[in-house]
């Protein structure tokens, strides 16, 4: 696999699963680590790469669900909290003991600011980059207080199933707009961006590597009496947001 100059690919084993993850910059460099968003991987980043700053040590871990990081399901009952458990877990089998710089692109900065709640002494900045919503995503009210108390209208029932289907098909087509490739250039960037050709087609295999259904993309969910009929479930990754 062809990646841009300098950037490295690379596995890992750490306590808790195998992690795949790009590298960029000397392995003696100030170690930042960049957690990217729902339906993304570390190679969202890589693009920066060419013009980052020198002295620095950037990490762009696939996290639980995407890319090609072990498969293992994600307990939404702990909030992003498996993944900020994950980012440490690499932190600490890489060897990277004192405090890490932390950025993270959406559903990431959820992950980042739990791992800086958890462990406040082992962060040394934060970057929150279009971040989620500390309150969750949907179902709640401006306070971040429930609309339901059962939190109807988040969770996994709120994915929807085409796209869905269309993920666990590799569809690559631009049929629908709820092919991946069309939901990419239409949500992912500004409207007036156009990413070129051959970069699309990388990002497009790397959100066709997301894992789908009740562990994944979108997560389970249970019926509701309350509007629009469905309540949280206790797998995947929308239910975690």
């Amino acid at each position: 696999m062809n990646y841009l100059p300098g950037v490295t690919s690379h596995s890992i084993a750490t306590d808790r699963l195998t992690m795949h993850y790009l590298a960029y910059g000397p392995e003696d460099g100030v170690p930042v680590i960049l957690i990217h968003g729902n339906l993304a991987t570390g190679r969202f980043f890589e693009h920066l790469m060419p013009n980052a700053p020198t002295g620095y040590r950037f990490i762009m871990p696939d996290m639980r669900g995407f890319g090609d990081t072990e498969r293992v399901p994600i307990d939404a009952t702990r909030g992003l909290r498996d993944w900020s458990d994950d980012t440490y877990a690499l932190a600490q089998a890489l060897g990277i003991s004192s405090p890490v710089h932390l950025a993270g692109w959406s559903t990431g900065g959820a992950a980042i600011a739990a791992y800086a709640i958890d462990r406040p002494n082992e962060v040394a900045s934060l970057t929150f980059i279009d971040p989620v919503s500390p309150y969750g995503f949907g179902g709640t009210k401006p306070d971040g207080a429930p609309c339901f108390p059962d939190w109807a209208g988040s969770g996994g029932g709120t994915g929807n199933p085409e796209f869905a289907q269309r993920l666990a098909d590799n569809d690559r087509s631009t049929d629908s707009p709820l092919s991946p490739r069309n939901v990419i250039t239409s949500s992912y960037w500004l409207p007036d961006h156009e990413e070129p050709a051959d970069r699309l087609d990388i990002l497009l295999d790397e959100v066709l590597k997301s894992e789908t259904g009740d562990d994944g993309y979108p997560g389970d969910f249970t019926t509701s009496e309350n509007w629009p009929g469905i309540a949280p479930g206790t797998r995947g990754i929308l239910n975690a947001l």
